[in-house]
């Protein structure tokens, strides 16, 4: 079973290893209307389908009352703060989301594009550790040289999802972070890209490492339980050949 992080569509959850996936929202517009109207759609597409879990868009100047209504109302699990809204993390309305993301206890997806890196690490920073008990997780492992990594790794409640990148750059981050700090991601639209499990599976790492990559990681973050028919004991052993099957 894999919990991915990082999908874009619904039709990606036609794959069925899927155990979780965690559906990223892509706004085209962040008038609060249009991201309302947004996450009242994707509530829609969602409804039935308890394999899905789903963050909420949100228009980041303004993003406390959606983000409040998403969680509370509609039932979503995280916050997407997307980067195309050019917003700053030093920014009071930030901190003032960051703040209701702490009371509703959910994570925040920070959601880059490959080609564009637009957020200050020093802000970043501040608010990461201003924020411990906040998981932030950042896409494509945050398009960041390795240098940059460590200057916000050190911080346990920092995770970061691993698609777009290579299996030789992620293998370069594992000699700075350890893979509890890595979450499994493939940023699906339609198609399910199996070459992004295939590139975890293919590290030079133990299966227990890559289990935590694919799966034990992202659970801890969403607090999901094993089911009850498969105990955690025998699980380690079925993900094993699980894991198999893909290299």
């Amino acid at each position: 079973m894999i919990i991915d992080t990082h999908i874009h569509n619904v039709k990606a959850f036609k794959w069925n290893n899927l155990y979780r996936g965690c559906l990223i929202p892509k706004p085209e517009s962040f008038n609060d209307v249009d991201i309302e109207n947004l996450n009242n759609l994707v509530k829609q597409e969602i409804s039935g389908r308890d394999e899905i879990t789903c963050f909420a868009s949100v228009n980041p100047e303004n993003g406390v009352p959606e983000v409040d209504r998403a969680v509370r109302e509609l039932g979503f699990k995280g916050l997407a703060l997307d980067t195309e809204a050019n917003f700053k993390f030093s920014h009071d309305a930030i901190w003032r989301l960051f703040e209701e993301i702490h009371e509703l206890d959910v994570p925040v997806f920070i959601h880059s594009e490959p080609d564009r890196i637009n957020f200050d690490l020093d802000e970043v920073n501040e608010a990461i550790i201003s924020f411990p008990d906040v998981n932030f997780i950042f896409a494509h492992l945050g398009i960041r040289k390795g240098e940059d990594f460590i200057r916000i790794v050190p911080e346990t409640n920092a995770f970061f999802e691993t698609s777009n990148i290579s299996g030789d750059f992620i293998t370069e981050t594992l000699e700075n972070i350890t893979c509890d700090r890595l979450v499994f991601g493939s940023n699906a639209e339609k198609e399910y890209p199996l070459e992004e499990i295939q590139k975890i599976n293919s590290l030079p790492i133990s299966e227990d490492d890559k289990h935590k990559i694919l799966f034990s990681n992202m659970a801890d973050i969403l607090d999901l339980k094993l089911p009850e028919d498969n105990p955690k004991e025998k699980f380690g052993s079925f993900v094993s050949r699980f894991i198999t099957k893909f290299q």
